[in-house]
């Protein structure tokens, strides 16, 4: 796994990306209490389960991608 800083909040996540299609991610407490999307949803465990993420680290991650960090996805 690599680490992905968001380029909206500075915030790392983990990530494993196997094809553009499939991404793994990895929150840890800290990045989660750090997102300005997720912290407001931290105490609440039915909204991170149905929240779709953080689209600014969705962004970044897609970036990275982009950019080849993640190696050959194709």
């Amino acid at each position: 796994m690599q680490s992905v800083q968001c380029r909206e909040c500075g915030v790392a996540v983990l990530v494993e990306k196997f094809s553009w299609e499939h991404t793994g991610v990895q929150w840890t407490e800290d990045a989660v209490a750090a997102c300005p999307v997720l912290a407001p949803l931290a105490d609440r465990d039915d909204a991170m389960a149905l929240t779709r993420g953080c689209e600014a680290m969705r962004s970044s991650i897609r970036t990275a991608a982009v950019e080849g960090r993640f190696g050959d996805l194709d």
